[in-house]
C-alpha cells in the first residue's frame, strides 16, 4: 500500500465541502452568529491549555494499545518505533476514508504483512469504538436513562463477538470480496489474541482509561466556555457525539459531531456554547495536532 497514491483528493474536497455546508446551516437554524463570537471571545485560556495538556497522556495511551495489541499477536515491535508512527502520521487523521489509521501499516511492512497489521488497526478501532459505547451506557443508566444504557452496553458487548458472524455470513453469501477478505485476516488475528489474553485485556483497559481522559477534556472545555456541566452528563452524552463524528461524511468529524454535542447537550447548554466545544475539541483533538505533524510526513514515508 503506498499511502500517497491512495490519498482521496476528490473525496477530501467533497467532505470538506460537506463539514462546512454542515456548519453553515447550524448557523443558519439554530446557532447566532453574534452571541457565538461572544462565547468565543469570552473563552477562559487557564481552562483551554488544561484540557488541551490531556492529549499528552491521550497520545500515549493510544500509541500504548496499538503496541499491546501488535504484543498479543506475537510482535514485539519497539515501543519508540510504534510511537513514532502514531505521532507522525497524525497528520493522515485529517484525511476522510481513515487513512492516517489504515497508513500506520506502511511503515512496519518490512515486519509485518501489511494484511496483518492492517487487522490489528481493525481490531484497535472495534475495541475502541467498543469501549466509547460501553462507557456511554454507564453513564446514561447514571443519569436513569435505564432502557437506552442498557441498549448500549448490549451494543458494545456485542461489538467484538459481531466480528465472527459478519465473517461467516461474508462466506456464505460470497459477496464483498475485499471486505470478507479483511474481515477473515481481523478474525484470524482475533484468534491469535486468545493465546495472550493478558496483553490484550490490558489494550482494553489501556482504551478504557484513555476515553475517560478523552471526557475529562471535554469537561475541561465546557468550563473554559463558562459552563459547568454534571461530569456524569459529559460522560453519558460525548461518546454519543464522538460516535456520531465517525460517520464517514465530514472532515475529521467536523460539522457531525458539532451537530451531535448541540442535540445532546441541548438540556445543559446553549446551542452557541456546544458548538464552541465542538470546534475547541476539534482543534485539539485533530486540526492543532494534525497540523503541527505535517512536516513529520517526510519521517513517516522516508523508511
Amino acid at each position: 500500500m503506498d499511502p500517497i497514491a491512495k490519498i482521496p483528493v476528490k473525496k477530501t474536497i467533497v467532505f470538506s465541502l460537506i463539514s462546512g455546508l454542515i456548519i453553515f446551516t447550524l448557523f443558519k437554524t439554530l446557532v447566532s452568529a453574534g452571541d457565538f463570537s461572544s462565547v468565543i471571545r469570552n473563552v477562559s485560556w487557564p481552562y483551554f491549555f488544561i484540557a488541551f495538556s490531556i492529549m499528552v497522556p491521550i497520545t500515549f495511551l493510544g500509541v500504548t494499545r496499538w503496541y499491546l495489541i501488535l504484543r498479543s499477536i506475537g510482535y514485539n515491535i519497539p515501543y519508540s518505533q510504534i510511537f513514532k508512527i502514531v505521532i507522525t502520521g497524525m497528520s493522515l487523521s485529517l484525511i476522510p476514508g481513515r487513512l492516517g489509521d489504515l497508513a500506520r501499516s506502511y511503515p512496519l511492512r518490512n515486519s509485518i504483512p501489511i494484511a496483518r497489521s492492517i487487522s490489528t488497526i481493525v481490531i484497535e478501532k472495534v475495541v475502541d469504538v467498543s469501549v466509547l459505547i460501553f462507557l456511554s451506557g454507564l453513564g446514561l443508566i447514571a443519569l436513569n436513562y435505564h432502557k437506552l444504557g442498557s441498549l448500549t452496553l448490549v451494543i458494545a458487548i456485542l461489538a467484538v463477538p459481531s466480528l465472527w458472524i459478519l465473517n461467516t455470513i461474508g462466506h456464505k453469501i460470497s459477496v464483498g470480496g475485499r471486505l470478507t477478505e479483511k474481515l477473515h485476516d481481523a478474525i484470524s488475528v482475533l484468534n491469535e489474541v486468545k493465546r495472550r489474553k493478558r496483553i490484550f485485556s490490558l489494550a482494553i483497559f489501556t482504551s478504557c482509561i484513555n476515553w475517560i481522559l478523552s471526557i475529562a477534556q471535554v469537561y475541561f472545555i465546557f468550563k473554559s466556555i463558562g459552563e459547568v456541566l454534571p461530569f456524569s452528563v459529559v460522560f453519558a452524552f460525548h461518546p454519543l457525539s464522538t460516535f456520531a463524528g465517525l460517520i464517514p461524511i465530514t472532515i475529521a468529524g467536523a460539522g457531525t459531531r458539532d451537530s451531535a454535542i448541540i442535540y445532546f447537550f441541548r438540556n445543559f447548554s446553549t446551542p452557541e456554547q456546544s458548538l464552541a466545544v465542538g470546534i475547541l475539541y476539534s482543534l485539539q483533538a485533530y486540526w492543532i495536532l494534525g497540523l503541527l505533524t505535517i512536516p513529520l510526513l517526510y519521517y513517516f514515508f522516508k523508511d
